[in-house]
């Protein structure tokens, strides 16, 4: 049982690493409507000032919101989310037309389309908007579900007077690729635990025991080799590992999610990993 529990160990780890990938599709947000914008096209720089702090005006929002946009940075929201109006290499921008490429890991704890929402608000506030707080909020939340439902594939393209998004199927910039690396560096094992000792004298957890924590305290039901899923956990990133470590199934959580009759790891989102027998 011991043996079993260290492999769990070893095995939870590996699900950390594998996750932390590029997610796609890679998202294109064209900008239809120019009349949003007070500034050129080509710009979505801070129009402050927008606080007063310390008898000085400053570009940075209440809420430490930075108006002073850079071509390419992490979202405000989610840091595992970026935001870029760096054209790839060999990308032709139509005249006149915005465009926001938005590249996002497995990590991410958000949905693109609340951290789309977030900056969208910012910006209004930022001065960077022909709208009101209340006109940009309609806008923004008008694309929020269409945006969560693309990311998830179940629709292909969205098309609004004010918006058009599509996948980006093309090469990543330098910076996205670097920022990958970076970023995933942080998160994967650098050596196994030490599982030799137990200072507290205790025995490791089982297997079993894990099953069923998880299991009661994120709401999943395991019958027949199928995993009922509770409402908040569908759309959910999963991925089904064998005992090897090897990738058995992945794909977004519906209401069941199909297991294999042999023992296997089930990942749902950034929750822990279960133990199914």
């Amino acid at each position: 049982m011991k043996k079993i529990a260290t492999v769990f160990l070893l095995l939870a780890m590996y699900v950390a690493a594998e996750e932390c990938e590029l997610e796609y599709p890679k998202i294109e947000i064209r900008f239809a409507d120019s009349t949003l914008w007070w500034r050129n096209s080509y710009s979505f720089f801070g129009v402050g000032p927008v606080v007063l702090q310390n008898d000085e005006w400053s570009y940075v929002l209440e809420d430490g919101y930075n108006c002073e946009k850079k071509t390419m940075e992490e979202a405000f929201l989610d840091s595992n989310i970026i935001l870029s109006r760096e054209l790839p290499a060999g990308y032709h921008r139509p005249s006149g037309i915005n465009i926001l490429f938005i590249y996002s890991l497995s990590l991410k704890k958000h949905d693109i389309g609340d951290v789309f929402k977030d900056e969208f608000l910012h910006w209004q506030q930022c001065g960077m908007l022909s709208l009101t707080y209340e006109e940009a909020d309609s806008l923004a939340t008008s694309l929020v579900e269409p945006l969560n439902d693309f990311v998830k594939g179940k629709i292909g393209v969205i098309v609004t007077d004010a918006f058009v998004v599509e996948a980006y199927p093309g090469a990543n910039p330098t910076q996205i690729s670097q920022w990958i690396e970076e970023t995933c560096a942080k998160v994967r094992p650098q050596s196994p635990p030490d599982t030799g000792t137990n200072p507290n004298n205790k025995e490791p957890e089982t297997p079993e025991s894990l099953q069923r924590l998880k299991s009661a305290s994120m709401g999943i039901v395991f019958e027949n080799h199928v995993a009922h899923i509770p409402e908040y956990l569908r759309g959910e990133k999963f991925f089904i590992f064998d005992m090897t470590g090897k990738v058995a199934q992945k794909g977004f959580a519906e209401e069941t999610i199909q297991l294999p009759d042999s023992p296997s790891i089930l990942k749902i989102g950034a929750r822990k990993p279960i133990l199914c027998k």
